[in-house]
């Protein structure tokens, strides 16, 4: 009698272990995407110091990024799995978007004023799905 596995029982194992990488890989993916996004949170909040400093000079908030570039350094995005995406804040609308970043919504920063510049909010869309909102201190 011979030992040993035959082929079917060696192709159930293999597509049993598949199965299972495929499943970790995507874990990973999201984790990965996690990560990224409190990185991005961190810059939101780097954005809303500066705006409190903007407003200790000026009285009023920025209406924009742009005015926002002498009061912290251009941040780089961690980008969307491709590598690290520097965002320049110089001359900048009121919306930043990370270049190379494919995911739907994609991931954006977001400054608006209520008509004035007497408050402000700062959206944060996740690449992960949801949203951040930093609002003024009212």
């Amino acid at each position: 009698m011979k030992k040993g596995f035959t082929l079917v029982e060696l192709m159930v194992v293999i597509a049993v272990i598949a199965i299972l990488a495929t499943i970790a890989l995507f874990g990973i993916q999201k984790a990965q995407a996690a990560a990224r996004d409190t990185q991005r949170q961190q810059i939101a909040n780097t954005m809303r110091a500066a705006e409190e400093r903007y407003y200790g000079d000026h009285g009023t908030y920025a209406a924009d990024f742009g005015a926002l570039a002498t009061y912290m350094a251009d941040p780089t995005d961690p980008g969307c799995g491709t590598g690290p995406q520097p965002l320049t804040l110089a001359g900048a609308t009121s919306v930043l978007t990370p270049a190379n970043c494919t995911v739907n919504p994609p991931v954006s920063y977001t400054i608006t004023n209520s008509g004035s510049t007497a408050d402000y909010t700062i959206t944060l869309v996740k690449e992960s799905g949801g949203n951040s909102v930093f609002l003024s201190p009212k």
